[in-house]
């Protein structure tokens, strides 16, 4: 099939969370394709939260259901009939239907691609080597980052089943945000608050006990006596958020913690980005990198990459942020009291936050939207 051919492309998804809207709409502008993004569109609970219909691509309702380890999304099986020309499915190997629909895919003539992270959060030999065994049922794998193709190809896996899709944030309701809060303005957010601007931590995503968000309060508790002005506005909620606050309390720095909830607008979300010293994520940190680093923050989390997403590649030790030794309080304090007393430093790491996503091969979305084209194309 040639470039100029025209295709209709399935993109099937548990659903269409927010982060990937950006991502289907440039796929659905691009001249021959056609998208149609097939996902389970009823309204969900939790943290992630999907969109039922979006104005540039054809949204098509396929429940998800989870059953124990597993996973049943019928719509799998039908998305691999014709008209398709491509369809890309998650790559993971919970679903039930998708080595059948990787098998239809071929005997009718279209092209699948696998889309995942190429790595397990519980990684072992056997799960490796059958999520890997997938490939050879593909027409291809989109990974999000380079270290996971290096990966498959030092295994053996032929250099043309893989792409790479560098995941990314829309960078546009940033760059808007960015623009409707000015420093003054920021400042001003930021004393109305008890804030200053470069002594303040920033930690935004769900409040879950295995993020290990109490190693940040413990943090600012060890740093306090130095940094009279320091303190930590921690975004989000979830069902840990009660425990930190008592132990906030405990450790005698609620008056240094900000529990301020959980936001989802950008324009909420910019002056908090915008006045900080860093982010700080204690561990498992995954899209909230990007979406720091597109503010021209710098990044402090863990230097054990496994609970990580695969966006930790785009995290440079000394660079544009900190990893410290995982589960040691005082590297994790020390690598804050370092950013937090030092503006120079602040200034340094944040120019090289914002060049790690803008330019021609970085972590943005236009990198990844190349990466899904080649993919499609072959």
């Amino acid at each position: 099939m040639s470039d100029s051919s025209p295709r209709l492309v399935r993109f099937v998804q548990p659903l269409l969370p927010k982060y990937r809207e950006a991502l289907c709409a440039a796929l659905a502008g691009t001249p021959g394709i056609t998208l149609e993004v097939w996902a389970d569109l009823q309204p969900r609970q939790g943290s992630l939260k999907g969109a039922a219909s979006h104005r540039d691509f054809v949204c098509v309702h396929k429940p998800y259901r989870e059953i124990g380890p597993f996973i049943w999304q019928p719509g799998e099986l039908s998305a691999v009939a014709r008209p398709a020309d491509v369809v890309i499915m998650p790559w993971n190997s919970r679903y039930v239907q998708l080595i059948p629909a990787l098998l239809r895919g071929r005997l009718n003539g279209v092209r699948t691609i696998l889309f995942g992270h190429g790595l397990g959060k519980r990684e072992s030999w056997l799960r490796r080597r059958f999520r890997n065994a997938l490939i050879g049922l593909s027409d291809a794998c989109i990974l999000y980052s380079q270290g996971q193709a290096d990966s498959l190809l030092a295994e053996g896996h032929s250099p043309s089943k893989i792409f790479v899709a560098p995941n990314s944030v829309d960078p546009k309701p940033i760059v808007d945000a960015t623009s409707a809060w000015p420093r003054e303005k920021v400042d001003v957010f930021l004393a109305e608050r008890g804030c200053t601007r470069g002594k303040t931590l920033l930690y935004i995503s769900r409040l879950e006990r295995w993020k290990r968000v109490d190693m940040l309060l413990r943090a600012v508790a060890m740093l306090a006596p130095n940094e009279p002005r320091m303190k930590a506005a921690i975004i989000g909620d979830g069902e840990d958020r009660s425990r930190l606050e008592a132990l906030a309390r405990e450790l005698g720095v609620a008056d240094r913690v900000l529990f301020v909830g959980a936001l989802y607008d950008e324009m909420d979300i910019a002056p908090w980005m915008l006045g900080s010293s860093c982010l700080a994520f204690p561990a498992a940190i995954g899209l909230s990198m990007l979406h720091a680093l597109n503010y021209g923050l710098p990044v402090i989390t863990s230097d054990d990459r496994l609970p990580h997403g695969p966006e930790i590649e785009a995290l440079r030790h000394g660079e544009n942020g900190y990893l410290y030794r995982d589960g040691d309080i005082n590297a994790f304090a020390e690598a804050i009291g370092r950013v937090v007393g030092d503006e120079s430093l602040q200034i340094r790491l944040g120019a090289a936050a914002l060049a790690t996503v803008t330019g021609p091969n970085a972590w943005n979305l236009d990198s990844m939207v190349r990466g899904f084209l080649a993919a499609i194309r072959g």
